[in-house]
């Protein structure tokens, strides 16, 4: 069982409290994950006070290439430490709060889109409920703006959907995902589930620019109500509840203020971006990034001129 300290001592604890034959996985692991975060986020330009743009980013780093990717619940905690370590060295806080996502907050952080509900999804409902549900349960939200997806926004193979450059404002979280600058990757046992999708539309006659989700008995409505619907039946029969399929009553409970509880990737796992230089007038240097050496030590990579 892997240590609940935060990232700053996050190997630290691992190095006191694991067998000494399995410290160096966790390690490795660690470093990997930071160093590709460190190269990642070198790719990145950003202004400082841009946090919309920020959060819309270190989403889809989290999501697609990280921590929602992981094998298993503690690879994810690894790689999650690893990722705010490395950010807190560009200056960018990612908290987490697994106080409030149960007994096992690190098997939340992989979310409900498992091999085993992409396989089912495939036998129990049409080809849109199928795709539809399996993106809503990817991005931790109940299909909103589903409607605008055209037949280009998905790759042939179901890997990618890039959602529309134009539309609500940038202060609409699920917007920004679906409509981020990067394409949200999607896992390889659900792909074939947006593929069918694609497929049926294409057998239908449509062309690229044709919405990908049709209202299924009124094809110029709006099919978001629809959509919705669908999506809360597949997860009722899956026997899945997330909480973003709730009410208004659920959403602007007492027990939060009566503020509205926002679905996204980022709050149904307790996750949260800042920047550390705009709020606190902090600098942090960034040093090298550390090579892995014998003994289970590290020390400065060596400084190219």
């Amino acid at each position: 069982m892997l240590p609940a300290a935060d990232f700053p001592t996050f190997l630290a604890a691992c190095r006191r409290r694991l067998d000494p034959a399995d410290f160096p996985m966790v390690k490795t692991a660690f470093h990997d994950a930071a160093e590709a975060t460190d190269a990642w986020f070198d790719t990145l330009d950003l202004a400082p006070a841009d946090t919309a743009r920020l959060t819309t980013a270190v989403t889809g780093w989290l999501r697609d290439h990280t921590v929602g990717c992981a094998p298993a619940p503690q690879a994810a905690l690894v790689r999650l430490r690893a990722v705010q370590a490395a950010l807190f060295l560009s200056g960018i806080h990612l908290s987490w709060r697994p106080d409030a996502l149960g007994p096992d907050p690190a098997r939340r952080l992989l979310g409900d889109l498992t091999g085993r509900i992409s396989v089912r999804l495939h036998a129990t409902c049409r080809t849109d409920a199928a795709a539809a549900t399996a993106l809503a349960l990817h991005l931790n939200h109940p299909g909103t703006h589903f409607a605008a997806l055209t037949l280009a926004d998905i790759a042939p193979d179901g890997s990618a959907v890039r959602g529309p450059t134009s539309g609500p404002s940038v202060q609409d979280a699920a917007w920004r995902e679906l409509a981020g600058p990067e394409p949200v990757r999607i896992p390889q046992h659900a792909r074939p589930l947006l593929a069918a999708h694609l497929a049926y539309r294409r057998d239908q006659g449509a062309a690229d620019g044709e919405p990908y989700f049709l209202h299924p008995r009124e094809a110029g409505r709006d099919p978001q109500d629809v959509l919705r619907a669908a999506i809360r039946r597949t997860c009722h029969r899956l026997g899945l509840d997330p909480p973003w399929l709730h009410g208004d009553d659920c959403r602007y409970g007492a027990d939060i203020g009566l503020t509205a509880r926002r679905p996204s990737w980022m709050s149904e796992r307790g996750l949260r971006v800042t920047w550390i230089t705009v709020h606190d007038g902090l600098h942090i240097p960034r040093p090298a990034p550390p090579s892995l050496l014998r003994n289970g030590r590290t020390t400065p990579a060596a400084a190219t001129p």
